[in-house]
């Protein structure tokens, strides 16, 4: 801050001095009108418009300078007698008043950033620029013409909501400013969070551009509500999402993003009255009420920075109280909340991933050898009390589907009466095709009739995986990852296979939150989110909450 105010008043001063530069009396050097003009207009013109700001010096010297010649040649700018060394003074005042506007421009741009990025973390994401999200996305238009698959994309026209738009008369009020930059930001994370990392997303002006392939019209419809909704319930705020399909909306990237912004869901967010005649696509015969509006939610953090600003800057406010962001009933998961901590942590490089998969492997290694001292009293101590309950077998062992869809043997402190599978016919249960246990109607049982008094602790203190460190050794599974499935691959649909893409785990995302709660396809969810951040940090907090869950005993089984 101490900074920027040091800059602001220097370009004050020198502002002052280059037009105390016209009077004679002051240094006795009389300069063109065209210098006083070019000056002034270049000033406020970077300072207004960050984008000349951020360009380089030379190039942005060349239209200056240019101007500056058009307007010395003109006969009212004739005096004083273009000499060459009056040029050269003139050429020079132009190029410092640039300079220091540059300057200048680049300090508030960066300052902006840095709130923006502390308050917000806007600088957390995946999104690609305009020039290279058009030549990634011409990419996959490619490959759906090579193979004659279908492409789904979507228009997220944040342009078009009203509390991201400002004003010409609330450019320059900052609150206004950081409110229209935090919705903008929470929107884009929403929908980066709902997202696979295969689908690319890219600006396209100001408005976002998802590319969805392998996506048919019908199913990008549906993301295109599913995002709306999250939007809403986590914003409150309504942003129109166009569709378009390829081949049949377009075959190239501008045809689909023009046919998407005349297809738009929903179709009435900013239509009046009298509009209500306008033809709707025929997916969407349902009426789309328009419910009033609440005030935009907003974060704490984000509305004591605003009230911080603008005590600062003196500003007022000019909209409506925010309400406070709390906790949104409509999201009964967190996976896709911009808020869960899993979706704040940063996308890592592939050299980051590579060294990642190179240094886990040891750390297992060095991880379980570091737990023997306890692992083994306390391993020796439970196969006792299985031996006391009703004697052999101590282990439990079951083949599983683990990396890359090949089968090994699984080891657990048994925790089921001897020959439990072959009893379950008499005891009236079976175990479905997702390993749960059903009595005859279909119902999942709570109580297991199979579990022993042992077993019962074991499984609410987890302490029944503990023989997997074995298999951790043996490199079949990870400490961290996904768990293995008790079925085969004939169980598994294509995008269920993603999974299998690294080894499996003790504990993952699924067990620390929705352990025993959820069914296969919800742990996909949790599994691919895994695998897209995985890094030492987010293993290392899978443990460590982990652990505290199993303090708790939430979700035993």
């Amino acid at each position: 801050m101490a900074r920027l105010r040091i800059f602001i008043i220097l370009t004050i001063l020198w502002m002052t001095f280059l037009f105390n530069l016209e009077r004679p009396d002051v240094l006795g050097i009389n300069l063109s009108s065209a210098v006083y003009i070019i000056a002034a207009l270049a000033l406020v013109v970077i300072l207004l418009l960050p984008d000349f700001g951020n360009m380089r010096l030379a190039l942005l010297l060349v239209p200056v300078l240019l101007a500056y010649g058009v307007l010395r040649l003109l006969p009212a700018s004739a005096s004083p007698e273009a000499t060459l060394p009056i040029v050269a003074i003139e050429c020079a005042v132009i190029i410092a008043t640039v300079f220091t506007a540059r300057l200048l421009s680049a300090i508030v741009t960066n300052f902006e950033d840095v709130v923006e990025n502390l308050v917000i973390g806007s600088n957390k994401t995946r999104i690609q620029s305009m020039a290279e999200g058009e030549q990634v996305i011409n990419s996959e238009l490619f490959r759906a013409r090579r193979f004659a698959r279908p492409v789904g994309l979507l228009l997220i026209k944040l342009n078009d909501v009203p509390e991201m738009q400002a004003s010409p008369l609330k450019c320059m009020d900052y609150q206004v400013l950081l409110q229209r930059r935090y919705l903008r930001t929470r929107a884009v994370q929403i929908v980066e969070s709902y997202l696979y990392t295969t689908d690319p997303l890219a600006w396209h002006e100001d408005n976002l551009v998802v590319c969805l392939p392998e996506t048919n019209r019908a199913e990008a419809m549906k993301t295109a509500e599913e995002l709306s909704r999250l939007i809403s319930v986590t914003l409150n705020v309504t942003v129109p999402i166009g569709i378009a399909s390829f081949p049949e909306d377009g075959l190239v990237l501008g045809t689909l993003i023009e046919a998407a912004s005349n297809n738009l869901y929903p179709m009435d967010v900013h239509d009046d009255d009298d509009d209500e005649t306008q033809p709707r696509p025929p997916e969407w015969d349902e009426q789309v009420t328009k419910p009033e509006k609440p005030a935009a939610v907003i974060s704490p953090t984000v509305a004591a920075v605003m009230a911080s600003v603008q005590k600062f800057f003196s500003v007022q406010p000019w909209v409506q109280p925010f309400a406070v962001h709390g906790d949104v009933a409509a999201l009964s998961t967190p996976y896709y909340h911009p808020d869960f901590w899993v979706n704040q942590l940063p996308y890592q490089s592939a050299q980051a991933r590579l060294l990642y998969q190179k240094l886990k492997r040891a750390i297992d290694i060095l991880l379980v050898l570091l737990s023997l001292p306890f692992t083994v009293p306390v391993g020796l101590i439970i196969a006792l009390a299985i031996l006391i309950e009703d004697g052999r077998p101590i282990f439990f062992v079951q083949k599983r589907t683990g990396y890359g869809g090949q089968v090994f043997k699984m080891y657990k402190f048994r925790s089921m009466i001897p020959n439990a599978e072959a009893r379950m016919k008499e005891l009236g249960v079976r175990v479905n095709e997702r390993g749960e246990t059903i009595n005859e109607r279909g119902e999942k049982l709570e109580d297991d009739p199979r579990i022993t008094r042992i077993g019962k602790v074991l499984r609410k203190t987890s302490l029944d995986e503990l023989p997997q460190l074995l298999n951790v050794l043996m490199g079949h599974m990870s400490i961290v990852g996904p768990r293995p499935t008790s079925f085969g691959l004939n169980s598994y649909t294509l995008l269920h296979t993603q999974r299998l893409s690294v080894k499996p785990g003790i504990t993952g995302l699924w067990q620390i939150y929705d352990r025993g709660d959820t069914d296969f396809n919800n742990r996909l969810i949790w599994d691919i989110k895994y695998i897209e951040k995985f890094s030492l940090i987010l293993d290392a907090q899978i443990c460590i909450r982990t652990f505290l869950r199993v303090l708790k005993q939430h979700g035993a089984r």
